[in-house]
């Protein structure tokens, strides 16, 4: 493809379950390793030691969508000017090979994306002698609408070529020159988990019941409120905003209280369509909007931190839902480069580390089971992984409660986005 246009919508489609009803209930996973946009991932300095995709139509039920790079960032591939045949191709795909070959027998392939994460955050950094294009990080992310884990349960036997041995060579050379943090004998120490203490988590609930269910959700979110004030969180809370209050409010956030923060989890309650929200006086906005005043370049009290945004949204009354929940989404050609793998271990790119919840409901029944369902997640002391909480969260959606539902009565519908780069668990132990 030579700097062409390929619309996303237009290759999931044939797989839809409208479309391949044998793919029915079965995972279906697709990798994109292309440009998402024309400008760079920048990279912002980490003191710690620790879009998304939008396809939100029903049919599109058990997809993951795993990309090399985050919505509107360049995708990054290697480049010989003297030797233009010796290109030896992305280095994501390459982290990500190796990574399957390390750990397709002993992980599930959510946690196996999150290391290939980490290492391309932490590892990896772009070297030209174009200012637009040197020393940029590249920030891969996935977004799942799975009801099971996937696991290969089976080993990946090492695949050598040229190509995968000029990748193995840079890998070499960074633990020689120290640019990793170890040396590397153990795959796992690249699976790291944040470090969070139960009273250091923030929660920000945004609620917004205006044209919304009206004191119908206010009673049900308010139960979410209960469950989390008995919790050590620190729980800040604003309801019936505008846009310009909610924004002036998460700015102060940002900027002056996240300094005892390990993890920020943001609640909003809206009316919503696709990527947009909103406010009490009927003004929409990009939720993405909410996301930014956390990045890495906006806080930096949460670089290397996880944030997550959870946004439980009812779809617009008498509208076409299809006029709204699919934007065009197409890949371009990638960027050629070199690379210095990553010669600042605490340069991180400013789009890490970051989770979002995408939940649109239709009935209030629907709103109900997905407030119980994070009610026990909260309030619990299971310390299992929370992606892997909101998979089986989502199974139970779909089975109870009439999630992805082709009838056109239900169009209510779950997925998440993660350019995590550690297992999130809310209730460790340790």
């Amino acid at each position: 493809m030579n700097d062409g246009y390929l619309e996303i919508e237009e290759i999931l489609k044939c797989f839809s379950r409208s479309a391949c009803k044998n793919l029915a209930g079965k995972p279906k996973i697709f990798i994109f390793q292309a440009c998402r946009g024309r400008s760079c991932e920048e990279g912002v300095f980490c003191d710690s030691t620790d879009s998304g995709s939008e396809i939100s139509i029903t049919d599109y039920l058990d997809f993951l969508l795993v990309y090399s790079t985050y919505e509107g960032k360049y995708s990054f591939k290697t480049k010989d000017d003297e030797h233009p045949e010796k290109n030896h191709g992305s280095f994501f795909i390459d982290e990500l090979c190796s990574t399957l070959e390390q750990f397709s027998k002993k992980l599930n392939f959510l946690e196996i994306l999150t290391i290939v994460n980490y290492r391309l955050a932490h590892f990896y950094l772009s070297c030209t002698d174009k200012k637009k294009t040197n020393r940029k990080k590249q920030m891969p992310c996935f977004t799942s609408r799975l009801t099971t884990e996937i696991k290969f349960d089976k080993p990946i036997d090492p695949f050598s070529t040229d190509d995968t041995k000029y990748f193995d060579e840079r890998r070499q050379q960074s633990y020689i020159l120290g640019l990793r943090k170890k040396k590397g004998k153990d795959p796992f120490e690249d699976k790291q988990i944040y470090n969070i203490q139960k009273s250091r988590i923030k929660f920000l609930y945004l609620v917004n019941t205006e044209n919304n269910f009206g004191s119908r959700l206010n009673d049900c979110v308010s139960y979410l409120w209960s469950c989390v004030d008995k919790t050590d969180y620190q729980i800040k809370d604003l309801k019936s905003w505008s846009e310009g209050k909610l924004m002036d409010f998460l700015n102060k956030v940002a900027v002056q209280d996240c300094s005892n923060t390990d993890c920020l989890i943001c609640f909003v309650a809206c009316q919503g369509k696709g990527n947009d929200l909103c406010d009490k006086n009927g003004n929409w906005f990009l939720k993405q909007n909410i996301v930014e005043q956390f990045t890495g370049k906006a806080c930096k009290d949460l670089r290397g931190k996880p944030k997550i945004f959870i946004f439980l949204m009812s779809s617009p009354p008498k509208k076409s839902w299809l006029s709204y929940v699919l934007p065009k989404k197409s890949c371009l050609s990638c960027v050629n480069v070199d690379s210095t793998d990553g010669n600042d271990f605490n340069m991180i790119p400013e789009h890490s580390d970051l989770l979002e919840v995408s939940i649109t409901i239709q009935e209030i029944k629907q709103s109900e089971g997905v407030i119980e369902k994070f009610c026990n997640i909260f309030g619990s002391e299971n310390s299992e992984d929370f992606i892997s909480q909101l998979t089986k969260m989502n199974d139970e959606l779909v089975r109870d409660f009439g999630f992805y539902s082709l009838s056109s009565k239900k169009l209510a519908t779950f997925y998440l986005n993660s350019t995590l780069t550690e297992t999130l668990i809310l209730n460790n132990p340790k």
